[in-house]
């Protein structure tokens, strides 16, 4: 009986580890196909290439947002997310989500900024501890569809505009 515990239990360890890397595994894929890559859609970074700060800023006659406000809501709310997944301090939001559409910052430095804080996710999921994975699993999964959601109004506009060749689509 003892011979066939020892013959289990290390099955049962490597069964656990090898979950515990596809629950990682899982949350680095939906970050770089929500952020960087392109798979079954396109993600953030290559949806705001190659814009220059007059087209960013287009509005239609509707109340959609410009890809600067999009961009500028995604960074606003993916920082926080990070922050308080680094256990940095990140006080109580109480403004009115509108608010989070608008940035001071010019076009290259948010287009900067949010390339580094979606690197800076990478980096997180990648040194995280399996049990803050589960617990953030949720929340970081949350971030990675509203990211994608955006993403995709981006590139309406820029069909929209024609601003969007279809080399820059998906595989």
């Amino acid at each position: 009986m003892s011979q066939r515990i020892l013959i289990i239990l290390p099955l049962i360890m490597v069964a656990c580890q090898d979950s515990q890397d596809h629950s990682r595994q899982m949350l680095l894929e939906l970050q770089r196909n929500s952020s960087f890559e392109k798979e079954w859609f396109v993600s953030l970074m290559p949806a705001i290439e190659g814009l220059a700060e007059d087209q960013v800023q287009v509005l239609d006659s509707s109340e959609n947002h410009s890809i600067k406000e999009l961009t500028a809501h995604l960074f606003f709310w993916n920082e926080r997310i990070l922050r308080a997944f680094n256990e940095m301090e990140v006080s109580e939001y109480e403004e009115d989500n509108r608010v989070t559409f608008y940035s001071k910052l010019g076009w290259n430095e948010l287009h900067a900024r949010t390339d580094s804080l979606e690197n800076a996710w990478e980096i997180a999921l990648e040194q995280a501890g399996q049990d803050k994975l589960v617990q953030w699993e949720k929340e970081i999964m949350n971030m990675c569809l509203h990211r994608s959601y955006h993403t995709g109004q981006i590139v309406y506009i820029r069909k929209q505009n024609d601003w969007w060749k279809p080399s820059d689509g998906v595989r």
